[in-house]
């Protein structure tokens, strides 16, 4: 398998993929960069990365799509990033280098720090099974900018809500609209402490 400079792929390597649509906002069009890492498998199928380093199965990887990133000609803050969640990109160029490509977009925005991790550990560790839990859990949740899934449903089951059933598949909906949920739950529970809401 090759990418799209023709260069052979190995498994391990990080691919970047272009051409994976877009959006348009501000007047300014924006392209889409998925980020990836090439498994021994030829069937779409690539490897993403959580918060915490933990690998997952992405599907519909398409290396003759991507670039190989070269480690060494990144910045360093941009592949630790990935390894710890940073997946989609947006760019304002159509083509160019793969260093014009990253320098022009939003991954700045997207970075991922060793704090960031920090946060998301401690707060999964955190025991939420009543409401004066949810409610001594709101700072760090305050800090934290990645909020654990299993905190996000043990925050719902304790307002006494139910969590989203999965739709044909759409796991992604349904974590979205539990998300949601999850913010009303902790928005409330702010406001009735006198915070800002």
């Amino acid at each position: 398998m090759k990418d799209l400079n023709g260069k052979q792929i190995e498994p391990g390597m990080v691919m970047m993929e272009i051409g994976r649509g877009g959006k348009y906002t501000d007047k300014t069009q924006y392209y889409s960069l998925k980020l990836w890492e090439y498994s021994n498998n030829y069937n779409g199928q690539g490897l993403g990365y959580s918060i915490d380093g933990r690998k997952h199965e992405w599907w519909h990887a398409s290396a003759r799509n991507s670039y190989i990133l070269n480690k060494s000609e990144i910045p360093e803050e941009f592949i630790f990033s990935f390894y710890h969640g940073m997946s989609d990109l947006y760019t304002t160029i159509k083509s160019g280098t793969v260093e014009e490509l990253i320098n022009n977009s939003d991954w700045k925005n997207n970075v991922v720090l060793k704090n960031d991790i920090d946060n998301y550990c401690e707060l999964k560790s955190t025991t939420i099974n009543n409401i004066a839990d949810i409610k001594n859990s709101i700072p760090l949740m305050e800090k934290s900018k990645y909020i654990p899934r299993c905190v996000v449903e043990s925050v719902i089951r304790v307002a006494g809500q139910n969590i989203h059933n999965v739709i044909n598949g759409e796991s992604g909906v349904a974590a979205f609209y539990d998300n949601i949920l999850f913010n009303q739950i902790i928005l409330y529970f702010k406001s009735e402490a006198g915070g800002r809401a």
